[in-house]
């Protein structure tokens, strides 16, 4: 297939198969009169780097043969980042629970 109608398949740019090519992330076909021809084992690696970009792993972390690391460290960049937003949500619930009407000496926000 045309990376034409790779892109159509998976839903990417061809400048994005392009550069996974260049990158090395993806394996560059073979060329039937000079024109790239994928073939469809293609379409299933494309659909792991979508999956794994989708869920935030770098594309310099693609190229290489053990994901786990990265994938791992992504899962503690989330975990720390939920952590951040639920402190974040309750310190805004306190505002919103707070009975100061607009006095600072009674209000939370310069209680602490």
């Amino acid at each position: 297939m045309t990376i034409g109608q790779l892109s159509k398949t998976v839903g990417i740019s061809a400048s994005t198969i392009r550069f996974y090519e260049s990158a090395g992330i993806l394996r560059t076909p073979d060329r039937k009169n000079g024109i790239r021809d994928y073939d469809a084992s293609t379409i299933e690696e494309l659909r792991i780097l979508i999956y794994l970009r989708n869920s935030g792993v770098s594309v310099r972390s693609l190229s290489s043969k053990n994901l786990r690391p990265e994938i791992e460290r992504r899962i503690d960049q989330l975990n720390a980042d939920i952590a951040r937003s639920q402190a974040m949500k309750a310190q805004l619930e306190e505002v919103l629970a707070c009975a100061c009407n607009g006095e600072r000496q009674h209000c939370i926000i310069f209680a602490s």
